[in-house]
Order: C-alpha cells, then sequence, then structure tokens
C-alpha cells in the first residue's frame, strides 16, 4: 500500500489495506473457523495476506504498465 501511496494512488492504497483486514481476513476467519476449528484461525492471517498479495501484484502491473505507456 505504500508503493501505491508514493505514486499518488491513494485509492489502491485504502483498497488493499481494507482488503487485507476487512474484505478478505474477517469473512476467511468464519470460514476456516468453520471447517478447522481453532487450527484454521491459526493461518486466516497467512491466507489472507497471501491473497491480498496476489490481488496487489495484478494491479501493480496494470499499474506500471499503464505508466509506461503514458511515457
Amino acid at each position: 500500500s505504500y508503493t501505491y501511496q508514493g505514486m499518488g494512488k491513494g485509492g489502491y492504497s485504502l483498497l488493499f489495506s481494507a482488503c487485507r483486514q476487512g474484505l478478505i481476513n474477517i469473512p476467511l476467519l468464519f470460514v476456516m473457523k468453520s471447517v478447522w476449528g481453532i487450527a484454521g484461525i491459526c493461518f486466516t492471517q497467512f491466507i489472507a495476506d497471501g491473497i491480498t498479495m496476489l490481488i496487489s501484484l495484478i494491479i501493480y502491473s496494470k499499474v506500471c504498465n499503464s505508466l509506461l505507456k503514458s511515457e
């Protein structure tokens, strides 16, 4: 999210902060708890960070490509 703030893309930065904690982590807590119980809760943050990283990489490549095209 800091990279996007540095690029002047505050909307993306907000998206990733919200995505990591609210949009992915909280629903994933309920799913992991119902499937694996307490052990599932232990892995929720790791999985949420992985999903957010994949989303971030996809958007990062699109932003970089658009910046390169604009030069």
